[in-house]
């Protein structure tokens, strides 16, 4: 999606989110993917896939996204009812 195209989520996204997280704690989330792509890493003996670099960004931002929510759940920013 470009920038100015939609800011704004599509209101079924928002929903699954929001019922998503209602059941799901986003910091248990963040540790625990990133408990299992580490240990994905260690098991792989150097037989990583040609494209890493993107799947190494994309859990990278994963994480940050769920820690961000969590945060701002924290914060009261975020109310899941």
């Amino acid at each position: 999606m470009s920038k100015g195209e939609n800011d704004s989520l599509p209101e079924e996204l928002l929903n699954k989110l929001k019922y998503y997280f209602q059941d799901v704690d986003p910091l248990r989330a963040s540790r625990s993917l990133r408990k299992v792509f580490f240990d994905y890493l260690r098991f792989q003996d150097g037989l990583r896939a040609m494209d890493f670099d993107t799947i190494l960004n994309d859990v990278e931002t994963a994480i940050e996204l769920l820690e961000l929510i969590a945060d701002e759940k924290m914060k009261g920013g975020i109310k899941v009812t």
